[in-house]
């Protein structure tokens, strides 16, 4: 009995084991952040008309807050 238990537990143990050496990686990090990509940084460039831009891939949105609707302005440049 006392020889089942040590099987038991050794299997365990190397089920442990294991485990903690494939919780390591060498890949690097993605862009992601919180689950926001780094090409989403807002800001308003001309708060009269609405304008939104990104910093990252210069599109800019002309936004309509009374219809709830936008315009895209430019293309993404990359």
């Amino acid at each position: 009995m006392k020889n089942i238990k040590d099987i038991i537990l050794s299997i365990f143990a190397v089920i442990g084991f294991v485990a903690l050496l494939s919780s390591f990686t060498n890949q690097p990090q993605s862009e992601v952040t919180n689950g926001t990509p780094e090409s989403h940084v807002w800001e308003i460039s001309n708060i009269e008309r609405g304008v939104l831009l990104n910093k990252q891939t210069g599109e800019m949105y002309s936004i309509n807050t009374l219809k709830k609707t936008y315009t895209l302005l430019t293309e993404n440049k990359k």
